[in-house]
């Protein structure tokens, strides 16, 4: 199993405890859908987007009522407080470091909805640890003097969040930035306000227990679900090739012609 692989089911631990709080419950239904996902015809990527989905739409078959209560104990924490989707969204970009189109490959959103349902969830989450008595600052809001050739400031979706998510992928926009926040007060405080924001944002996320334990248990069940898939293969090629020989194939024909004949009988 490649090393990507193992920080994948890693990710998809953090997911599970995201999703419901408790380890027990948690691991017990990752290790399901992860055993039921291994079966299908996907690459080790593939496997764990679509895994993900899968734990999402658990979550929503049950209901909110129901994953709010399952978290109950939980409740005092501003994550859990937040929208089931919302947690997986602050999961996969904090500590999967998940790149924006692939949440929205699992969420089947574009990545210009998971910005802002990222942002959403950032702000939200920074009010919940406020009103709890955190000492946290509230909404990084944008410099209103930006000037002429400062970067666009979308409130909804600020760069401030792409620069620090890694999502610049443009090298000239990169550069762009750089260089013009070492030349602009306004827009470095801009950036330094959503970077105090982003790292209080981070603590608050949960992590799971025992996540070499849990992450080295969905390998084994990927494997195992590997080996049973790749056996069930070999059984039917067995099975096909057994039928292929003349004898076999004659034997069968004699079978069914005397089958028809006592059933016309």
């Amino acid at each position: 199993m490649t090393e990507m692989m193992r920080e994948d089911l890693k990710t998809l631990a953090e997911i599970g405890i995201a999703i419901w709080g408790d380890p027990e419950f948690s691991h017990k239904t990752t290790l399901e859908t992860i055993a039921a996902v291994s079966l299908l015809e996907l690459n080790s990527e593939k496997t764990i987007e679509r895994a993900a989905t899968a734990l999402l739409e658990r979550a929503a078959h049950e209901g909110r009522l129901t994953n709010t209560r399952r978290n109950m104990s939980r409740i005092s924490s501003p994550f859990y407080r937040l929208e089931f989707a919302s947690r997986f969204i602050l999961s996969a970009l904090h500590l999967g470091r998940w790149s924006y189109a692939r949440v929205a490959r699992v969420l089947d959103e574009t990545p210009e909805r998971v910005q802002e349902l990222a942002w959403e969830a950032r702000v939200q989450i920074i009010s919940y640890a406020a009103h709890s008595g955190n000492s946290v600052r509230s909404y990084p809001s944008g410099n209103g003097s930006s000037g002429p050739n400062c970067p666009e400031y979308v409130s909804s979706r600020p760069w401030t969040q792409r620069f620090l998510d890694e999502e610049i992928n443009s090298g000239s926009d990169r550069l762009f930035l750089q260089n013009h926040l070492m030349a602009c007060d306004s827009c470095r405080e801009t950036l330094n306000r959503c970077r105090e924001m982003y790292f209080a944002v981070e603590a608050l996320i949960p992590h799971s227990e025992n996540l070499d334990v849990v992450a080295h248990d969905l390998a084994q069940t990927c494997k195992a679900s590997s080996r049973v898939k790749n056996g069930t293969r070999s059984f039917m090629a067995s099975l096909k090739t057994f039928f292929k020989r003349p004898d076999i194939a004659a034997l069968v024909l004699i079978s069914l012609g005397l089958l028809y004949y006592f059933w016309k009988a």
